[in-house]
């Protein structure tokens, strides 16, 4: 039996509303960037490394979840099942919060290699990472 394009339509929407993204965003400041010469560092790979195991962390975790991973520069879309979205959305706020908790221990460590590039508050802006719902549009 063929489907009309009526009833097609219908049987994608039923699937779909089951299904939802999750868009994660990351931004970590790098010291390369603010680096007079190229190739220097003004601050220690370290600080990087550790918003990054984090970053990766809320990924992998992302990962085991998901149907569907698009990813375009610091813009991932990870496509879940809507039955295991409370379990998937409290680990990455989470670890988000550890991200968060992260680059304020981190500043303060490192506040005399920070402090003539950043305030406290320039450092938490170029160093985020977030998750946010959206409805998948077909």
């Amino acid at each position: 039996m063929m489907l009309n394009e009526k009833d097609l339509d219908l049987m994608i929407d039923e699937m779909m509303s089951d299904l939802l993204d999750v868009k994660v965003e990351s931004v970590i400041c790098s010291s390369q960037c603010y680096s007079q010469k190229a190739g220097l560092r003004i601050f220690p790979i370290c600080i990087e490394s550790h918003l990054y195991a984090l970053e990766t962390k809320l990924r992998a975790h992302l990962d085991a979840f998901c149907i569907q991973c698009t990813q375009v520069n610091h813009v991932s879309l990870y496509t879940i099942s809507l039955g295991d979205r409370d379990e998937i959305m409290d680990e990455c706020f989470t670890i988000i919060s550890e991200f968060d908790k992260r680059v304020l221990e981190l500043y303060q460590q490192y506040r005399e290699i920070l402090t003539p590039h950043f305030t406290r508050e320039q450092w938490c802006k170029q160093n985020t990472l977030s998750v946010t719902e959206q409805k998948i549009n077909f």
